[in-house]
């Protein structure tokens, strides 16, 4: 065993063999291959030796969790447990980092050390993967990774970057670049799907979904009475227009203060204004409007006289409304396939007691709703009579709904009057 003094302390008393190295020792005898080093107090005892400096001291434990230790917590090293501390003695896990959230004491700095650093360059991150096969070469190639890039060209006055999560997927094999999954970006726009946030840039931060939907408030910091999910929009800072990403259809869903509001536009060119129609709301109060819901009501603009007698005529009427823009020329076409409410207050005047009978139908493209008169069975030719007429049709899209009169036999003399009505609405 190679042995050693130390002068001028009372260490020489206490330890009776200071170091046991491999290799020869002074006299040239060379020790066992499988020789360590060993501290022995003077009994015998492994104990722990402590290297002092002005600055620093080291020592080397003799115990199971303290195998290396640098200024007692500043690093320690837990041989058997396979851990390490920095800022602490007691490392819970394979690393633990103590820290007492000052400057130059609060965490973890990962730098590129580069002296350049251009737009789009990877900075740092971190690699979650396993064992198993072959192990990442880069984090880029971990299973699952948060990786930080450059969003300008840093200078002292820009240091702008972006936040990247990335994962790779099932079927992916090693060696393999990991997908990007989210992001974000230098501005605090979230993009998850896409790593495109500029596209979808709004006058607020926004949450970006896939390619073409962003979720975003009326207000970065402040409260905020607004929340926006634009579909295939954007909205201007300057202007607040809606602009169209793609040229495709969109929609937004607002809610604002307790309501909820649904607007939408037709297919437009990318980057072109898009016309945002609000097609259906809700009132803090519950309260529900849709303004763009088919309905109508129509009544002749004058009498319609002397009405044919043996075929069906159809009645004449004009618009009183007529939400959603679906009747036209005495007509309405359904817009979309569903279950319509129709109508009809048909007031006829001078009905001849000749007449074997009259008919009132609604007239659906699907089938016919009549109800009928019997004019013989009056004492006396009627100056006036209402006849009516109300159901529940199914309608497909663009099938059509009129209202006709049909007097079998007698004399022609009957007028259809201005006091008459037909309406209808989509009910389901």
């Amino acid at each position: 065993m190679a042995t050693g003094t130390l002068t001028g302390q009372t260490i020489a008393n206490t330890y009776k063999a200071l170091l046991k190295i491999t290799g020869a020792d002074a006299g040239g005898t060379t020790l066992a291959a499988d020789a360590v080093i060993v501290i022995e107090d003077g009994d015998g005892n492994p104990s722990s030796l402590s290297l002092s400096q002005q600055r620093a001291t080291i020592t080397l434990g003799s115990g199971a969790a303290d195998d290396f230790i640098v200024d007692g917590t500043t690093f320690v090293v837990e041989g058997d447990n396979n851990r390490v501390g920095i800022g602490t003695n007691a490392p819970s896990e394979s690393l633990t980092i103590a820290h007492s959230a000052a400057d130059g004491d609060g965490g973890i700095l990962i730098m590129n050390k580069a002296t350049t650093i251009a737009d789009d360059v990877f900075l740092g991150g971190i690699g979650f993967d396993s064992g198993v096969a072959n192990i990442p070469s880069s984090v880029s190639e971990a299973g699952a990774a948060i990786v930080a890039r450059s969003a300008v060209a840093h200078s002292s006055s820009a240091k702008g970057a972006d936040l990247l999560f990335l994962t790779t997927a099932i079927a992916d094999a090693d060696d393999t670049s990991s997908h990007e999954r989210m992001r974000i970006d230098s501005e605090g726009i979230i993009a998850i799907g896409t790593s495109d946030t500029v596209n979808l840039h709004s006058a607020y931060r926004a949450l970006q979904i896939g390619g073409n939907a962003v979720l975003y408030a009326n207000a970065d910091t402040s409260a905020s009475n607004t929340l926006k999910l634009a579909q295939n929009v954007r909205e201007e800072a300057t202007s607040g227009d809606f602009t169209y990403i793609s040229t495709d259809e969109a929609s937004v869903l607002q809610l604002e203060n307790g309501g909820v509001s649904l607007r939408t536009a037709p297919s437009g060119t990318a980057n072109a204004t898009a016309s945002m129609a609000t097609v259906w709301s809700v009132t803090e109060n519950g309260l529900v409007s849709k303004p763009l819901h088919p309905g109508f009501l129509a009544q002749p603009g004058s009498n319609q006289t002397n009405i044919a007698v043996g075929s069906p005529v159809v009645a004449v009427f004009g618009e009183v409304f007529d939400q959603g823009g679906r009747f036209s020329s005495n007509t309405f076409t359904a817009p979309v396939t569903g279950k319509y409410q129709l109508n009809a207050v048909m007031r006829l005047e001078q009905i001849p007691l000749d007449a074997a009978y009259i008919e009132l139908k609604i007239k659906t493209s699907n089938r016919g709703f009549e109800t009928y008169i019997t004019p013989g069975s009056f004492d006396a030719v009627s100056a006036y009579w209402s006849m009516t007429a109300s159901v529940l049709a199914d309608m497909d899209i663009n099938d059509t709904a009129t209202i006709e009169i049909v007097q079998s036999d007698g004399t022609q003399q009957i007028d259809i009057s201005t006091g008459s009505f037909f309406s209808g609405f989509l009910a389901c």
